[in-house]
């Protein structure tokens, strides 16, 4: 890989990394912002709801936009929007008022994941494109993790609102450094009519990998705008319904975790800090098991460990109605399933640009991909936030979560048909 394919590999991953900590952010947050205000912890369900929202948003309107008007500019967009909106929501003050402010902070992170993720699809060799695709998206998860681990230094400095002013300050840079140092796609700038010449420098400063990209230099079908429409027809109609139903149910598990879980753990007799950091490590086993399933599709087997990441998480979460809330067994039991939870979610996401849509597609078809898959992201939460209003206990919580774990495993058992495509809709 040239110096040009690092940089744009290192900030798209960079950006991802910031989006992770700020989805985290707020589920870590609550324990104390609910003693701040006063409040039941689920108070704040509709700002956990309305981040998934907006996160669904931000991947339809940023994605297609990136694809039409340029990736650079749209990423360095939702970088500012976050940082923004993240130093809104440190100031909020009610939680009506935090739910709307996280609203825009969603559809900053929603834009910037598939803006980057279609850049380091373009930009990186074609033989270890799913790998170099999933590192970028499992940065999210470092993210993550990294939140979980500096949140309760951040709270017993600061308050919770020392968990938001981060938040804020990490994509305002990013912004600058973006603005400094990230090309644009090569693709998009033919589409809008630059220059053979100017083009071709920027090809030249990728030229270990420059075979990949030649035979996409031109082709027929960049003469029409990119458009959901085209992710349904003959070719990418069967495998993007897969995709859809799979990321559904795989995000209204993640979420529920990435919501709730340190306030289900402290229902369970945890302390908070203890709780937070298992958060974190469930990132870990979501950057672990992506890479693992990863590194194995490019090889050419994708869905056989999707399969089985997906089936072992719902083993685990049925188990947690028979296995005491034991803070170590329950932490190794939770950072297990992880690698299938999160794991398969990432290795899902990355497969899907490296290998199910051509690049004209890419963002728009990511974009859709997480936006509909958002949805679910936003039911998950309101339902454990029903099910603690209810006075459900934690075990009998996690234990519902593996339902969509299973369906996760019969959409991926299904989605080896959808992939093959008869050779005469390739004409």
């Amino acid at each position: 890989m040239s110096a040009l394919q690092i940089r744009v590999v290192l900030l798209g991953s960079l950006a991802t990394f910031l989006d992770g900590y700020d989805i985290q952010a707020l589920g870590l947050a609550i324990p104390g912002m609910a003693k701040s205000f006063a409040v039941a912890p689920t108070a704040f369900a509709p700002a956990l709801s309305l981040t998934l929202l907006g996160i669904g948003l931000g991947a339809v309107v940023f994605g297609s936009l990136a694809d039409r008007h340029g990736r650079r500019p749209i990423l360095i967009a939702t970088m500012l929007l976050i940082a923004a909106t993240m130093l809104a929501a440190m100031f909020a003050p009610s939680p009506a008022m935090l739910a709307v402010a996280r609203l825009f902070t969603g559809l900053g992170i929603g834009g910037a994941v598939p803006v980057a993720v279609a850049m380091t699809a373009e930009y990186v060799p074609l033989r270890r494109r799913a790998l170099i695709v999933t590192v970028t998206i499992a940065c999210v998860a470092l993210g993550s993790f990294a939140a979980g681990f500096v949140a309760p230094l951040l709270e017993s400095r600061w308050g919770w609102r020392g968990i938001f002013a981060v938040g804020a300050a990490m994509p305002l840079a990013m912004a600058a450094m973006l603005w400094a140092a990230y090309p644009e796609s090569i693709r998009l700038l033919l589409l809008g009519g630059r220059k053979p010449a100017e083009v071709r420098r920027q090809m030249d400063l990728i030229a270990p990998a420059r075979a990949h990209l030649t035979p996409f230099v031109a082709p027929p079908s960049f003469a029409g705008r990119p458009s959901v429409r085209a992710l349904f027809g003959a070719v990418h109609g069967r495998r993007t319904t897969l995709l859809w139903i799979i990321l559904w149910f795989n995000l209204f598990t993640a979420y529920s975790l990435i919501g709730w879980l340190p306030t289900l753990l402290g229902s369970a007799g945890w302390e908070r800090a203890d709780a937070q950091r298992v958060t974190g490590i469930l990132a870990l086993g979501s950057i672990v098991g992506g890479l693992s399933i990863a590194w194995i599709a490019d090889r050419g087997h994708s869905t056989l460990p999707m399969l089985m990441a997906y089936l072992v998480a719902a083993i685990l979460f049925g188990a947690f109605l028979v296995v005491p809330p034991n803070v170590p067994i329950w932490f190794t039991m939770l950072a297990v399933a992880g690698l299938g939870v999160f794991g398969a979610q990432t290795a899902l996401v990355s497969i899907a640009a490296a290998f199910y849509y051509p690049p004209e597609l890419c963002s728009t078809g990511v974009g859709w991909f997480n936006a509909i898959g958002r949805t679910g992201a936003v039911v998950g939460p309101l339902l454990v936030a029903a099910l603690i209003d209810a006075n459900w206990a934690a075990a009998p919580i996690l234990a519902v979560l593996g339902v969509p774990m299973l369906i996760c495993v019969m959409g991926v058992a299904l989605l080896p048909r959808a992939l093959r495509t008869p050779p005469q809709m390739l004409e």
